[in-house]
Order: structure tokens, then sequence, then C-alpha cells
């Protein structure tokens, strides 16, 4: 039997932990086209949580590069 609406559980979806940004690394962020700059902002975010820093700087900005291999 299929649960109705309101029987069905509900996933809390959890909000991502905010990663500041450095003026050096926003100015490179700035140079990637803007059609791309969003999905770059999230992968690279992203990535900044998994490495443990909560500041995008241009050492991550770098490693990141790397990782994706841009």
């Amino acid at each position: 039997m299929i649960p109705a609406d309101s029987e069905a559980p509900t996933l809390a979806r959890r909000e991502p932990i905010p990663v500041r940004w450095t003026a050096a690394a926003e100015a490179r962020l700035a140079n990637i086209p803007e059609f791309v700059r969003p999905m770059a902002q999230t992968g690279i975010e992203r990535f900044a949580r998994g490495e443990g820093p909560l500041e995008v700087d241009e050492k991550i900005l770098d490693a990141a590069r790397d990782f994706f291999g841009m």
C-alpha cells in the first residue's frame, strides 16, 4: 500500500555550510565566464568543504583547478 502524502516520511534537507571567499579568490571567480560561474562556484565550495577550510582562497582555487583538471 502506498502511503498518502500526509503519511509519507519527509527527509530533512541540510543547508550546506557557508564558505567565505577572500577578495583575491572572488576576483579570480569573476574571470570565469558568467554562464558557468554558478556551477564553478558550487563545485569549488564543495571541494573546499571536503578539504576542511571554510574559506576559499587562492590556494584552494589552485587545488580545485588541479582536482577538476582545469
